[in-house]
């Protein structure tokens, strides 16, 4: 656990290389924001605001590091933001993009996905309802394409570097996963994540292979050497931290041209909502969990920028708290779904008075 590194670290200078690099981009937003690390008894790491905060008020907004679209939508949503496309697309297997500057931010891990025969991961990954897979191919593809920026460039101009500026992730998968809190896996690891991992290893070598005809010998090399950071440890790390770290995208689908009169149609048909996608964020990834939550997480613009609201009013130096599930359930219910999908059980203040009142 880093507990309170990050705290510590942002009395040194980031200039100074003190700081370790997987907690750089954290600090940089938490300087920006007016939140403060605190350490929960028991629960390690938590957000609070440094001044008391309204209900209403946007406390923290936030794009992803990483995220990939809900695989029964994978034709339907912009694949760098969860944007609804105005209209499908025929194939799922292809980067499908919502705009010119989402499609130039892609560059980070599209040039590389495109040429990857990603078909086996993804068949297992529809058959067995499996999102976290792809979210970590996605990751790879993102290594795999800094190997290749001495031949492969990014669009240059100015308007391109805008709008790649605009829609790039805030944090870097590669170097900030290991800021993320992860659950202990014991081993030998699952047997799904060992079969995933030979999946996207054997496309990530096929992929290297042929990449040796086409770039120079030293770039050639560095793919061999990022291929084999991608190894079993690497991958069963990188999932213990995206199950306990990811957030649901909740959207509404569009089924017409994305005229307000669409977008008024489909949020009254229930069966147009639902979930736009899976993302990790950074900054974000510290707000703990509670029954009776004082923070509600949002997506106002129907992508994938988290909006964190206050639910009430809010003193300084408070934990600010979401609920990782659905608070409604009974009791018995969040406990057993809390253990299963985090590993823990809830004493929150709602838990203990419910609980109480059930005994």
């Amino acid at each position: 656990m880093i507990q309170l590194a990050i705290q510590q670290a942002s009395q040194r200078c980031l200039h100074s290389g003190e700081i370790p690099t997987h907690m750089r981009h954290a600090w940089q937003m938490l300087q920006q924001s007016s939140l403060q690390v605190i350490q929960i008894p028991n629960a390690g790491r938590g957000l609070a605001p440094v001044e008391p905060i309204q209900q209403g008020t946007v406390i923290h907004s936030e794009k992803p590091m990483l995220c990939f679209p809900a695989l029964q939508h994978v034709a339907k949503v912009c694949h760098h933001c969860l944007t609804p496309l105005q209209s499908r697309q025929a194939s799922i297997s292809a980067l499908h993009f919502c705009s010119k500057s989402c499609e130039t931010a892609s560059f980070a891990y599209s040039r590389t996905e495109k040429l990857l025969d990603m078909s086996p991961l993804s068949e297992y990954c529809m058959e067995y309802k499996e999102c976290f897979p792809l979210l970590l191919a996605r990751a790879a593809c993102m290594h795999l394409s800094k190997q290749l920026q001495p031949t492969e460039q990014h669009p240059s101009s100015s308007l391109a570097a805008k709008q790649q500026s605009s829609n790039a992730p805030q944090g870097d998968i590669w170097q900030d996963y290991m800021f993320l809190t992860f659950a202990h896996v014991p081993p030998p690891p699952p047997s799904p994540w060992v079969e995933t991992h030979a999946l996207l290893q054997k496309t990530v070598q096929e992929f290297v292979r042929k990449q040796q005809a086409r770039v120079p010998t030293h770039v050639h090399q560095s793919l061999l050497a990022a291929a084999d950071d991608l190894n079993l440890e690497w991958h069963v790390g990188m999932l213990a931290r995206l199950h306990i770290n990811s957030f649901r995208v909740d959207g509404v689908l569009l089924t017409g041209d994305g005229s307000l009169a669409d977008m008024a149609a489909a949020s009254v048909g229930a069966q147009q909502g639902g979930s736009l996608g899976t993302a990790v964020y950074l900054l974000a990834s510290l707000f703990n969990h509670s029954c009776g939550p004082n923070v509600d997480v949002t997506y106002p613009m129907n992508n994938s920028t988290a909006h964190f609201v206050a639910s009430r009013d809010i003193a300084a130096g408070e934990q600010l708290c979401i609920s990782y599930i659905d608070a409604s359930m009974s009791v018995k219910a969040r406990q057993q779904q809390l253990d299963w999908g985090y590993g823990f059980r809830c004493s929150c203040e709602t838990c203990t008075e419910e609980m109480t009142q059930q005994s």
